[in-house]
């Protein structure tokens, strides 16, 4: 905007709320006039010291797509994978998640080899993939919230002919209030949502499966300001939880931008492989 203009106006939920010189207000005073609310209070640290390896890929390689890639991630640790657009960081997400087979290389749980070669192998592992095209990929936008959030433990709830509705109306009411998923009710439609709630079901579905290992492909894809603060929080809530979580973008270091002091050290970039 500073390129650009000399003035600001934010409108939010139909009113003027600010109108200043962009050279008298600052970058945190228009943000906090968008969504109402200074944004440091959703600021999260992430553990220190992270514990036991959960993950690790060893010479992964997909002909074409990526060739050699190996590192490895703790449990309570984030760990950044950074890629231009097309480098191929998506295809290795997918590719621990089951939807594409290595040509070489392994894949380890822990200390041992796994056989990831579908999805609903990577689900028993403990794994959940957020992807980059939540509506495409993530969401089954004709469905309800509460169904999206439940297709990953329907064997947890009976069937989608023999539902427990009792209780996977419950789970769906608790991920909603932890997410801060912002709905009147579990049964609206999901494509209803903005973009930063429809992330957070997608995101919310692998918490209700307790997913030990989260792979997320831009999270902060096509998401406001607000959301993607709270997607942040979510992040190293999640982490400090034990979770650990490997997080795709190709703009890693604007991706995660709290102030330098709080910057994690277990936020590592990729040091081995080529895209």
């Amino acid at each position: 905007m500073r390129r650009i203009g000399d003035y600001v106006t934010v409108l939010r939920d139909g009113e003027v709320v600010l109108r200043a010189a962009l050279s008298d207000v600052s970058a945190d005073e228009i943000i906090a006039a968008m969504v109402g609310r200074k944004l440091a209070d959703t600021s999260s640290r992430l553990p220190g010291a992270p514990l036991d390896v959960a993950l690790g890929v060893e010479g992964l390689s997909r002909n074409g797509e990526f060739d050699d890639i190996s590192f490895s991630v703790r449990r309570g640790e984030v760990l950044a994978l950074a890629g231009l657009i097309g480098a191929g960081r998506t295809e290795v997400l997918e590719t621990i998640f089951g939807v594409r087979r290595p040509d070489r290389g392994c894949i380890l749980i822990g200390n041992r080899p796994a056989e990831l070669n579908l999805p609903s192998h990577a689900i028993q592992f403990g794994i959940g993939l957020v992807p980059e095209d939540r509506r495409e990929s993530g969401l089954v936008l004709g469905r309800s919230i509460l169904d999206n959030l439940i297709y990953p433990i329907l064997d947890r709830v009976g069937t989608m002919l023999h539902l427990d509705r009792r209780r996977a109306a419950a789970m769906a009411t608790d991920c909603i209030g932890n997410l801060q998923i912002k709905t009147p009710s579990p049964r609206v439609n999901v494509g209803r949502l903005s973009g930063g709630n429809q992330q957070k079901v997608v995101v919310g579905k692998w918490l209700a499966a307790s997913t030990r290992i989260l792979l997320l492909d831009e999270p902060t894809r096509g998401v406001d300001v607000n959301a993607k603060a709270e997607i942040h929080r979510l992040i190293a809530e999640l982490a400090s939880g034990g979770t650990s979580i490997i997080v795709a973008s190709s703009c890693c270091l604007s991706l995660w931008s709290p102030p330098q002091s709080l910057r994690p050290p277990s936020l590592l970039p990729l040091t081995s492989g080529t895209f």
